[in-house]
């Protein structure tokens, strides 16, 4: 007498269906992935299209990080907080060599130093250095763009 051997755990269609199963679960994991992909691209979209709308860059950064506003409800440390948040944004130090961080600080202080018309000018030339912006500045004392008077 012949006896059955025991069926094995994939035997009799069941790698068929463990096949179908899986890859109903793949889909649907796939089809996840891509919807949250798809919700996430969405943001960034309209987070660039709101940048540009509104026009932040480093120059609005900047003038933030120099206002002296400072609301009733803040706390100093809340005062401390945003004022990191905005030199991050504004001078990016994680991305620029100390040298350029350096040109920034400069730069800055040598607009500080100009006329507010001449300030103005440089800052609307947006020089991509302090040596640049005193070059344009000499260019104006010269005669070439008279802007303050003496």
């Amino acid at each position: 007498m012949l006896q059955e051997e025991p069926e094995a755990p994939f035997g009799g269609g069941a790698v068929e269906q463990w096949l179908q199963e899986e890859t109903r679960d793949l889909r649907q994991m796939l089809r996840q992935f891509l919807v949250e992909q798809q919700v996430r691209d969405t943001r960034l979209e309209q987070e660039a299209e709101a940048i540009l709308k509104y026009s932040i860059n480093a120059e609005t950064y900047r003038q933030r990080f120099h206002s002296l506003e400072v609301s009733a409800e803040e706390t100093p440390k809340e005062v401390y907080v945003r004022l990191r948040d905005l030199y991050q944004k504004w001078v990016k130090p994680t991305t620029k060599p100390v040298k350029q961080i350096g040109e920034t600080i400069i730069l800055e202080q040598f607009l500080r130093m100009l006329c507010p018309e001449l300030q103005v000018w440089i800052r609307e030339h947006d020089p991509p250095s302090a040596e640049e912006a005193a070059r344009l500045a000499d260019n104006v004392a010269n005669g070439a763009s008279p802007m303050c008077a003496p």
